[in-house]
């Protein structure tokens, strides 16, 4: 069974690049960004947890 996802699809794809571009250049000598619009940088706490991954 097959459903005709190609607009999600699309939207998704814009909606990731757009995240990618934005996180290109960061505040700080134009070094990326390490998250997205939620907040500027990453806490201590979330950089702890992330490295057990």
């Amino acid at each position: 069974m097959q459903t005709n996802n190609g607009k999600e699809i699309e939207q998704a794809s814009k909606a990731s690049l757009e995240v990618l571009l934005h996180n290109a250049r960061g505040p700080y000598h134009g070094l990326p960004r390490t998250a997205g619009w939620g907040y500027p940088e990453p806490y201590t706490r979330d950089l702890m947890i992330s490295i057990l991954g």
